[in-house]
């Protein structure tokens, strides 16, 4: 997460990083030990989701 903070923050350097922090946690869900991008958020910008392969 901190890479993402990082980079908005390199684009957006009026947004303090705590503030970035916390709009990517409230679009995130923490699974399978790893960050993952919200299916709503997903579906709200036209994402399609492919099943990962390998897993199951």
């Amino acid at each position: 997460m901190n890479k993402v903070v990082e980079s908005l923050h390199q684009k957006f350097p009026s947004v303090s990083k705590s503030q970035l922090r916390n709009k990517v946690r409230e679009m995130s869900d923490f699974v399978d030990n790893r960050w993952q991008v919200k299916k709503e958020v997903l579906d709200g910008v036209g994402v399609r989701i492919s099943p990962e392969k390998g897993r199951g």
